[in-house]
Order: C-alpha cells, then structure tokens, then sequence
C-alpha cells in the first residue's frame, strides 16, 4: 500500500470488495466477454494478444536489434549479432491452442494494471484512493485475485507487473479499457491519470567521488 493516511484510502477488505462488485462473474465472466469482444474471442482482434502473426513476432524480435544499434552509448568496437530474418522466426515459431477464459482472465489483469497502477489513482468522490498497491503490489494483488477465482495458486505478482506493455502493440486494447471505466464509472469512481516520470542521475566524471549529483527532468 502506499504511504497515504488510512482515512484517505480504501483498507484492505474495501478493495477485495469493490473488486467483487466489479467482476462478480469474474475477471473471464461471459458478461467481460460481451463486452469486450462481442463477436467472440476468435474473432476479436484482442485474440492477437495471445496469439500474435508471423509479422508480429518477427516485428518483436527484430525491434531489440535496431534500439540497441540506435543506442548513442553502445560499444562501436566488435560486430553486432544480425537480425533475425523472417525466415529464422518461421522456423521457430509455433502457436498453442485458444484458452479463451484463460486469455481474457489475463488480458484483463494486465489492463487493470494499467489502470490502478502505474501511478495513476482511482478515487471514489469523497477522494479516497482505491489503493490496491504500488507497482509490484498491485500486480501482486490482481494475482491474488485470479487465484481466488480459479481456486488455483498458479499465478503471482511476475505476471502482471508492467501490465500490459508487453503485448500493448499486438493489438488495439480499448475495448478492454472501456469495460473498466464503465464499471468504474457505475459505481462512481474517478480516474486520476499521472504522466509517467522518468528520472535521471547524472554523476558528473570530474567529480571523481560522485558526491554531487543533479536530477534531470
């Protein structure tokens, strides 16, 4: 939990509650499915999530190459592993079976990341946080929850942690969102959105001690 007041934030029970209320069918429930992918999970291009195309997975293997090649701070000594060809990735590649409960229970997990975390907050309308959590926590959390739910131990905090920016790009997860924030909305919630902030040091090389340091926005 985050280091806000008790009487400012939402206890423990509070939030296994409204999260209940949320999904009382659960995070894979039919009424989730209808919402998010009306013309069934095969159909639904958020299916993509779990099973990405030829092009995608090429597109995700080749992406590290060319970031790194970009990296202004990269050694210019010694040669680069090539990129990996599409006919190197056709001969690795293999996709599993549909789960579709098993997909959406995740899928919507992550975006729920996303939404409670991530430095964003969700209040109800006196202000108070809904704080299910920082970064690992929170996707410990919904960990929990999917354990609950399936009555099996078989996921933690790992899972969900980052949410979904793993898988953000296979496909246009709106739908998933909109189902959150409706519900959110149902029961009088508000969305606080935070700009994710990064934060540099620099430790200056002619200061050999590296006792100054400057913050850079």
């Amino acid at each position: 939990m985050s280091g806000k007041e008790s009487n400012q934030r939402y206890t423990d029970e509070e939030c296994l509650t409204l999260f209940a209320s949320l999904f009382p069918k659960g995070f894979a429930g039919e009424d989730v499915l209808a919402e998010i992918a009306p013309e069934g999970w095969m159909d639904s291009t958020l299916h993509f999530v779990f099973h990405p195309t030829l092009d995608q997975v090429h597109w995700e293997r080749v992406q590290p190459h060319r970031n790194l090649r970009e990296w202004q701070w990269r050694s210019k000594d010694g040669g680069q592993e090539p990129e990996p060809s599409l006919e190197d990735v056709r001969a690795t590649y293999g996709d599993g079976p549909v789960e579709t409960e098993h997909e959406v229970r995740e899928l919507v997990a992550m975006c729920l990341w996303d939404v409670f975390s991530n430095e964003h907050d969700v209040v109800n309308r006196d202000g108070r946080l809904v704080d299910i959590g920082s970064w690992r926590s929170a996707a410990g959390f919904l960990a929990e929850q999917l354990n609950r739910q399936t009555g099996e131990s078989r996921y933690d905090c790992v899972d969900f942690y980052m949410g979904s920016f793993g898988v953000s790009q296979r496909a246009d997860l709106t739908p998933v969102y909109e189902m959150v924030f409706r519900r959110l909305k149902e029961r009088l919630l508000d969305w606080r959105y935070s700009f994710p902030q990064l934060q540099l040091i620099e430790f200056p090389s002619e200061r050999p001690n590296g006792t100054r340091s400057y913050q850079l926005e």
